[in-house]
């Protein structure tokens, strides 16, 4: 399990030795983490993930995505997150990504919540693997109004111009970018 901002390529197969995550976060946000898969063999997986709960009847929206792959500069990268419908194939060799995501709305009840992610073959029904996930409600909530707007232009033009014009014109332009 990793913070949902670790971009793992798809070739890394190597185990960060986590088996579990907490995601902190108020009410009214919300928040995510990720899982990987790495099987040695080509697989077929069904993935259950169950509400978050805190044993007191208060439950927490959740929602399970999946990494979708890009090719960037020889390395295949997740980029995209779409819902996660069905079973999914891995190929042997490779991790998947999958991400789950959890929203606390506004005067949610503090505590500990927790879910139960099991991962099963498909086509035996076996379930492989189980773990628990966690989110920590903390006792607070944002406001509703946006407090800071901001905007990213990472367009390679944009940031050389920048740089060009501050005077660093010997980083080359494509490994700026």
């Amino acid at each position: 399990v990793k913070t949902g901002s670790e971009k793992v390529a798809q070739n890394n197969t190597t185990s960060t030795g986590r088996n579990t995550y907490v995601m902190y976060m108020p009410g009214n946000a919300i928040e995510d983490c990720q899982f990987f898969l790495s099987p040695s063999t080509d697989r077929t997986f069904s993935i259950f993930l169950s509400s978050f709960t805190d044993g007191k009847g208060h439950t927490l929206r959740t929602e399970l995505f999946y990494e979708y792959y890009t090719l960037i500069r020889g390395e295949w990268i997740p980029d995209a997150i779409p819902p996660l419908m069905g079973d999914i194939s891995v190929k042997g060799g490779e991790s998947q990504g999958f991400v789950i995501k959890v929203w606390a709305d506004t005067g949610a009840a503090p505590g500990l919540y927790t879910a139960d992610l099991i991962v099963t073959d498909a086509e035996t029904g076996k379930q492989i693997k189980t773990a628990q996930v966690f989110t920590l409600i903390w006792g607070f909530s944002l406001g509703d109004d946006t407090r800071m707007a901001s905007a990213t232009d990472i367009a390679i033009g944009r940031i050389w111009s920048n740089y060009s014009a501050a005077g660093m014109t010997d980083i080359d332009p494509e490994q700026l970018y």
